[in-house]
């Protein structure tokens, strides 16, 4: 059952409690989560947030809703009304994070335990904890703990005196190494420990009460744990619950560089870091701001859509009631939710099977700790920018589809994730960036790199504008217009025998930016010369791009793309077989119509089933009814 959770926000004076029921039946709701932001110091306050929850939870439950509680965790706004001294987190430079606390303060375990008892007793079927549940990650700064009581720890780990910001040059410069070993750890032994005492105040209450996780970027990797052993620590004996992070309004302002099609992958990537661990899984389905006037309920509904036809979620935590207002100020994300309901449910009776086809993604879930941070600025940052498929990103902005289980037709592999990478994944064919590139050669691999050059970085003229530089496509004798970044992309160097595919030209001349290449064990590579990393999506967006990368995958492999679709920007597609059946979900996420788009397959079919629209069959080619901006077509090949 795909399970429909939604927020209310009770701590405003908006909030109205049987008008907001009434919005939750309407929205066909299994779940309310019921928030209140940062968990106060302040007894009076608190007790305020107590008394309402008293009334809240009873009521909901009458009516037949699975009630949560979710606030903050770490974060408070009111130090000034501490009771215990809890003590504040300290960054490697030896600043005060102003509102997150230490897993380790004694007072501040103790403060939590008791809050977390109250809400028990009020009879709550979850509490859940949102993103700033994290080491690396509270109240904006991104930094590991170094507090007194971290650093005894740290220090007894290594078995040497050293001072915070020597621990921190050493563990984050270069390679991995013991003393990176040593802080994350630490790290994570201290998130697991608070978790274990969190659990034990909620178990003395009622063990059979479920804590979830908001599991952001960091939760993943950078804390020294990860999101499924903190998930599991805090459910005790209960089913793990984790909203995953992914949020759909990232593409309004593209949000670490986001469009519609990748925070669904995201989401893809984490259910299958998840596979096999017992663990209900959420989307995040969030519209911050709201209202509409933000963000659009067709982004909200495409991306639940996209999250239900690939399948792996159990269900999403859909924002569809405004933070703000009274619950009926902003009816229209539920209206278009309703609107959507039968669609919704052809989905799950005639496209819920399969499994996905496309090209293999790897982005293994722990690489923080063992990368090589040479010549990073900011490895704080850049940890938390290696959450994010940049190869999922390439293979979405060119509308080829993905799979993150088995090998896919061929695989990529971006960055650290080629440190990662299962012994089969060699033997498929495998798309490289230049960072992954010199990994694997490190690693004795022969991808065909000869060498590296200078960064081939757009140069200023001396009024401050950028030259202009172009990407010669010698396939189809085509240039296009590229934009990597300040420091992005390299020349390549490729050992004979390789084939050039790709080359930059400027003013100064031309440098070769990739190629493909076979070693003598027959594995075949494509490699680019940017470092994923770093590099703007001006690269990667291009029709060159698209029919170079369609070529690159049936070289790779030796079989055709399960379907395409040239020439549209911004034209998701995900793709399923059952059995012989093909299963295709395909969204205009662009401002302009598709008109009649010709999809072609990797063979000729003899039936098809169209979904929200029409199609046309005539063997390996369907032509579909026209996709208007935000429309979804399904469409089942037999």
């Amino acid at each position: 059952m795909y399970k429909i959770s939604i927020p209310v926000v009770i701590s405003t004076e908006q909030f109205k409690m049987e008008e907001t029921l009434s919005e939750l039946k309407r929205a066909g709701a299994d779940r309310v989560m019921l928030a209140v932001g940062e968990i106060p110091f302040h007894r009076e306050t608190r007790r305020v947030i107590l008394d309402k929850l008293a009334k809240c939870v009873p009521y909901y439950k009458e009516h037949g809703l699975e009630v949560g509680f979710w606030a903050w965790s770490f974060m408070r706004a009111d130090r000034h009304n501490d009771p215990w001294g809890c003590d504040i987190r300290i960054g490697h430079d030896g600043v005060e994070n102003p509102v997150a606390y230490c897993p380790l303060s004694p007072g501040f375990v103790a403060d939590t335990q008791e809050f977390v008892t109250e809400i028990a007793r009020l009879g709550v079927d979850i509490i859940q904890f949102d993103d700033d549940y994290s080491m690396t990650f509270s109240g904006g700064k991104k930094d590991h703990c170094y507090c007194d009581r971290h650093m005894e720890l740290i220090r007894k780990e290594l078995g040497e005196e050293i001072d915070r910001e020597t621990l921190f040059e050493k563990a984050f410069s270069g390679k991995a190494n013991r003393y990176r070993d040593a802080v994350m750890k630490v790290s994570g032994e201290s998130l697991l420990w608070f978790s274990r005492k969190v659990r034990e105040a909620v178990d003395a209450v009622n063990p059979k009460i479920r804590i979830s996780l908001c599991s952001v970027m960091c939760a993943w990797d950078m804390d020294g744990t990860n999101a499924i052993e903190t998930a599991k620590t805090l459910a005790g004996d209960t089913k793990p619950l984790i909203r995953m992070i992914n949020a759909p309004y990232w593409c309004v302002g593209k949000a670490w560089g986001n469009r519609l099609g990748h925070t669904v992958e995201l989401g893809r990537m984490q259910s299958a870091w998840c596979d096999g661990q017992g663990i209900e899984l959420m989307s995040e389905g969030d519209v911050y701001p709201r209202p509409r006037h933000y963000v659009p309920a067709s982004y909200l509904e495409g991306y639940d859509a996209m999250s239900r036809f690939g399948g792996g979620t159990d269900g999403i935590l859909k924002y569809m009631l405004d933070y703000n207002s009274s619950p009926t100020y902003e009816t229209g994300y539920i209206d278009k939710h309703l609107k959507n309901k039968s669609l919704y449910a052809a989905l799950e009776t005639g496209f819920s099977g399969g499994e996905a086809v496309g090209v293999r993604v790897y982005n293994t879930m722990t690489k923080f700790g063992d990368a090589d941070f040479t010549g990073v600025e900011d490895v704080m940052e850049c940890g938390w920018n290696m959450f994010f498929s940049r190869a999922a990103r390439v293979l979405v902005d060119n509308t080829i589809p993905i799979t993150y289980r088995g090998t896919g037709l061929c695989g990529i592999a971006f960055g650290e994730n080629a440190r990662h990478l299962p012994p089969e994944a060699l033997e498929h064919g495998l798309i490289l960036d230049i960072r992954g590139a010199k990994i694997l050669t490190e690693m004795g691999v022969d991808v065909g790199l000869d060498g590296v050059g200078e960064c081939i970085a757009p140069r200023r003229t001396p009024s401050g504008c950028a030259t202009p530089q172009f990407l010669y496509y010698p396939a189809e004798d085509e240039y296009t217009v590229t934009g990597y970044g300040p420091k992005s992309a390299y020349e390549v160097k490729p050992r004979e025998g390789a084939e050039v595919i790709a080359t930059v030209r400027d003013e100064l001349g031309e440098k070769i930016e990739s190629y493909r290449y076979v070693n003598a064990a027959g594995q075949r590579f494509v490699v680019y010369g940017f470092d994923a990393y770093f590099t703007e999506e001006g690269r990667y967006r291009s029709y060159a791009m698209q029919r170079q990368l369609t070529d690159v995958v049936e070289w790779l492999s030796g079989e055709k793309l399960p379907v395409s679709c040239m020439g549209h920007p911004d034209l998701y597609v995900q793709a399923k077989r059952d059995g012989d059946t093909l299963l295709v979900g395909m969204w205009n996420t662009f401002a302009d119509a598709i008109d009649q788009p010709v999809v072609k397959m990797d063979r000729a079919y003899g039936k098809a089933e169209v979904l929200n629209g029409t199609g046309v069959l005539s063997g390996d080619s369907l032509t579909l009814s026209t996709l208007q901006p935000f429309d979804v077509i399904f469409f089942k090949l037999s």
